[in-house]
């Protein structure tokens, strides 16, 4: 049940069983064909699993940039076109609370979510403060970007407390899974971007959409983020090498400020991501700047020129790599470009062996992730308290994040107390002497455990009433 337009409503997402449907959040409006191939390969990844995936529409936040909100550029209507599900656009606090009550499952996706410079003024909409305690959390293949992490210490409190009620932490980098460890306090494991684990059938369906020619000669890509003068050199360079022409791609969100920067090689103008497929998957060779370029260059086999872009995140790059035993082959820059053109051919079989390797991996963790129970918190529920307590009163936020978490284990704590106070009351009563006297001792200290945690569950659900959700009430 799809409407043309894509967006889903309460009731039609309702019929879904909740443990099956997935609310996914990724950048997948993003006007960056990456942003764009990741968030489709993971919603096919999901479906292909047998669940119910939904991409969150929060685009009406005031720190999203208007032009992501046209419905009529051709990024939009891939979506459209794929018949991909996306919820209604959130706007206030009821329709956070309707997304919390449609679906069971919440899903951090790849792309560089966690990434403190591009997502900041979201606040810890990609940590999901806004999701009730009793729902399932996952991160998948979840990206920093860079390593040291950027955010500050205050937001790395708040972001691991927030960590703690995932089911499953992963992120696309070696990197990332450190920062997570040492600078979040939270395990973590690697897992590839979801670009590797999508049937490639997907793909293909893509690029029989575009209504591009490929020049009969062959063709390189050359798929620039942040072009310089001094790449055309290279770009040429390669081309000559191939006998072939250049199709040239940019960045669609800076088009206009850099399609005449590289002067002598003219930009393919408007391409869609189908178009961007079918040049991908087509070219004889693709130099680039992406993370993504670099991604499918690797997916498809094709012989590839990588230039490091550190604006973009350099340990992407250097982690993806490391993993085929590639290092080698990232230049650092132009002058760069004669010592890697020495380097022997890539093996693609030793690559393809590896990849499968860590495609079924990742898959096998997303698939065991999805199936298993929501996690406990990972807090005892006394360190909770004292954290609590320890907090000065201006810090509301993670306070009530705290009562929020002492609330949810409420109920398991007291009924595995309860268990044992009936149990040494039973021992007591089948009892004599001095262990009858011990038995009434524990069922009495237990029966008082009981009490103050109860005491502190109705001082600390007011303090939790006060909201630490829906931060992203912000719209405009």
């Amino acid at each position: 049940m799809r409407q043309n337009h894509s967006e889903l409503d309460g009731a039609e997402i309702s019929y879904r069983a909740l443990d099956k449907s997935v609310a996914v959040l990724c950048m997948w409006y993003g006007h960056n064909y990456g942003a764009v191939m990741t968030s489709y390969a993971l919603y096919k990844l999901l479906c292909d699993l047998g669940y119910y995936p939904s991409l969150v529409n929060h685009t009406g936040h005031s720190s999203i940039p208007c032009v992501y909100r046209d419905k009529n550029n051709s990024f939009r209507r891939f979506f459209e076109d794929k018949e991909i599900c996306i919820t209604k656009q959130l706007s206030c606090a009821e329709d956070f609370q309707e997304l919390n009550n449609n679906f069971g499952i919440f899903l951090v996706g790849s792309d560089q979510l966690w990434r403190y410079r591009y997502t900041k003024r979201l606040g810890l909409f990609y940590y999901l403060d806004f999701v009730a305690p009793s729902k399932k959390r996952i991160a998948f293949g979840t990206s920093f970007g860079t390593n040291p992490c950027e955010a500050p210490q205050d937001f790395r409190d708040k972001a691991s407390l927030l960590l703690s009620m995932f089911s499953g932490v992963s992120s696309r980098e070696r990197d990332g899974v450190s920062v997570l460890e040492k600078q979040y306090h939270t395990k973590a494991d690697f897992v590839l971007d979801p670009v590797f684990l999508c049937d490639k059938k997907h793909y293909e369906e893509c690029a029989l959409q575009s209504r591009r020619d490929a020049p009969k000669q062959g063709f390189i890509l050359s798929y620039i983020l942040d072009p310089k003068p001094e790449y055309q050199d290279i770009i040429h360079a390669v081309a000559s090498s191939e006998n072939a022409e250049i199709i040239n791609l940019l960045d669609a969100y800076t088009f206009e400020q850099t399609r005449n920067i590289m002067y002598r090689i003219k930009p393919v103008e408007n391409p869609t991501p189908d178009d961007w497929m079918f040049y991908m998957m087509n070219s004889k060779h693709v130099v680039t700047d992406s993370f993504h370029g670099l991604c499918f260059a690797i997916i498809f086999n094709k012989p590839f020129t990588v230039i490091a872009n550190e604006k973009r995140g350099l340990s992407r790059f250097k982690s993806l790599l490391a993993e085929f035993g590639l290092e080698d082959y990232l230049m650092s820059g132009v002058d760069d470009f004669e010592r890697v053109k020495q380097l022997p051919e890539v093996s693609w079989a030793n690559v393809n062996e590896r990849l499968s390797e860590l495609k079924n991996q990742s898959i096998t963790w997303l698939k065991h992730k999805l199936a298993e129970e929501p996690s406990s918190v990972n807090i005892p529920i006394s360190h909770i308290c004292k954290r609590i307590q320890s907090l000065e009163s201006e810090n509301t936020y993670m306070k009530a994040w705290l009562c929020v978490l002492y609330q949810s284990e409420y109920k398991k704590i007291v009924r595995r107390l309860k268990l044992r106070y009936f149990m040494y009351l039973l021992l007591h009563r089948v009892t004599w002497g001095t262990r009858k006297r011990k038995y009434e001792e524990s069922a009495m200290c237990l029966r008082k455990q009981i009490s103050e945690i109860r005491t502190k569950y109705k001082e600390y659900s007011l303090i939790a009433d006060a909201n630490p959700f829906l931060t992203m009430q912000e719209t405009k």
